[in-house]
């Protein structure tokens, strides 16, 4: 790339974040070969690292794993990257990080809206996105919302594009495009079905993140499961290399 003096510090304090987060969770534990990426966050955002009561202030380029929790304050967002995923919420939202590794991301949303971008899920891996009352496995590539009552738990998914499995206790139900659902109890028995919604503002800030991601010139050059490969194009440009290719 053009500007290489900058480079090369920010992928140094990336790397030196991601050794310091894995080492943190344990000298004798076994780290994930898959860590998450806070790659854009508004407003006041809270991070709990995994096995930490304490919450502390939380901006972007940090790295995620298994167990770590997220909260964002009025008027915050947040969004993170893993692989070809990207998981955004909304103001007064509370995330967990169940588990995150090569073959499973899975999440537990106790309060708040997740909007949750899939663009590419291969045949072995896992999404799963929790909430008080059911789990919901995504099945392939698409556009999803959740959203939970913090009250009562009372949980409305969303299929934009896509199509998944909702659990309860001892019950499924299936869902895709096009479908919005409210779900009230566990045995997932009480529901209500919706047309799709109106899109909020959450709703165009995710969607505007997609396309940020889609126009990225360093798609070009880079896979997609590289997390933070859009943000290279604000370090540079690409150009040709003579036996090196695109730099």
């Amino acid at each position: 790339m053009s500007n290489p003096s900058r480079l090369p510090a920010l992928v140094g304090l990336l790397l030196f974040a991601l050794y310091a987060a894995l080492f943190a969770g344990g000298a004798n534990a076994d780290p994930s070969g898959r860590v998450g990426y806070l790659s854009d966050s508004h407003g006041q955002v809270s991070y709990s690292p995994s096995g930490e009561d304490q919450w502390l202030s939380v901006g972007r380029n940090r790295p995620l794993i298994r167990g770590d929790r997220l909260w964002t304050d009025r008027d915050a967002r947040a969004e993170f990257q893993v692989g070809s995923s990207a998981v955004r919420i909304d103001a007064n939202s509370s995330l967990e990080i169940l588990d995150l590794n090569d073959r499973i991301v899975q999440l537990q949303l106790t309060q708040g809206a997740l909007s949750l971008s899939v663009r590419r899920q291969y045949r072995d891996q896992q999404v799963e996105i929790d909430s008080p009352l059911l789990a919901f496995v995504i099945d392939g590539s698409g556009r999803y919302r959740i959203d939970v009552d913090p009250r009562h738990g009372d949980t409305t998914i969303v299929v934009w594009e896509g199509r998944g499995e909702v659990y309860g206790e001892n019950a499924h139900f299936s869902l895709r495009a096009g479908d919005t659902v409210r779900f009230y109890d566990t045995d997932l028995h009480d529901y209500q079905l919706y047309g799709l919604p109106r899109e909020d503002d959450f709703d165009r800030y995710s969607l505007d993140r997609d396309q940020r991601f889609q126009r990225s010139e360093s798609l070009r050059y880079v896979d997609d499961d590289l997390a933070g490969y859009s943000d290279l194009d604000e370090y540079g440009s690409w150009r040709p290399v003579s036996g090196q290719g695109h730099v």
